[in-house]
């Protein structure tokens, strides 16, 4: 299952930039809900400025350690924490809908869209075994970087 998270490109910033080529950038977006979400374009980035002012599915993964996870009740959705360790991080709390076993990812419905979640300190995939989270579960993300992944053309 693709992670796909509606936005409009409001903004997009180069940050690591040599001799003329930008290698990341930040990209601002509005989300369908109104809020404005803050996103890291890494490696070659995927955004570009003529996207400005378009709307786009943006595909948008978390990585992190497994342990940070919670299993929670309270609505799905996207925040910003309190002190957020960048300017791309959010809490995210979302519905598990999907499971990779290929990519050793797990999707979360956050209700306007969907992220992917992998984790870096050990398999997400087994830690989802392990801990017999069911799907249809609601997991807490918390202060998490939000990288782009790719992106579906739905200009509108």
């Amino acid at each position: 299952m693709i992670s796909s998270l509606p936005a409009k490109i409001i903004e997009v910033e180069p940050e690591a930039v040599y001799q003329g080529t930008i290698y990341d950038q930040t990209v601002v977006g509005r989300l369908c809900t109104g809020n404005r979400i803050t996103l890291f374009d890494l490696t070659t980035p995927i955004v570009s400025e003529d996207m400005i002012g378009c709307k786009i599915d943006l595909h948008v993964g978390l990585s992190l350690d497994v342990n940070d996870i919670a299993v929670v009740t309270r609505a799905r959705g996207v925040s910003r924490p309190p002190e957020p360790t960048t300017k791309w991080s959010y809490d995210y709390v979302g519905e598990l809908t999907g499971i990779n076993c290929h990519n050793r990812s797990i999707t979360l419905d956050i209700e306007h869209g969907s992220v992917t979640v992998s984790g870096y300190a050990c398999d997400i995939v087994e830690w989802i075994d392990e801990n017999e989270i069911a799907m249809g579960s609601y997991l807490s993300v918390p202060d998490c970087r939000s990288d782009i992944i790719e992106y579906t053309d739905s200009r509108s």
